[in-house]
Parts: structure tokens; C-alpha cells; sequence
């Protein structure tokens, strides 16, 4: 294959929230998640931040 991974978890709408909201730190980008439905870990928001 010629695909890393990571790519077959790569999550846009991360990226997208943070365009919109580029001044959320991570803590703040995890509660967002979260109120979405979106169950995601602190480590890896601030990973993909």
C-alpha cells in the first residue's frame, strides 16, 4: 500500500473547528468535541492541533 496509517483516522472536521475557532487552546477544542459527540482524548487534540 502507499498510505501512512494515519491517514485511514485523519478526522477533517478537527481542522475545520479550528479555522473557525483558532483561538480555542486544546482544553477548550475537547470540550467542543465532546458537545458534538465526538469522543476524543485531550493528547490526541493537542497532537493534531
Amino acid at each position: 500500500m502507499g498510505l501512512h496509517w494515519s491517514a485511514y483516522y485523519y478526522q477533517p472536521v478537527l481542522d475545520e473547528q479550528y479555522l473557525l475557532t483558532f483561538q480555542y487552546g486544546y482544553r477548550k477544542m475537547q470540550l467542543v468535541r465532546l458537545q458534538a459527540g465526538c469522543q476524543v482524548n485531550h493528547k490526541r487534540v493537542r497532537r493534531l492541533m
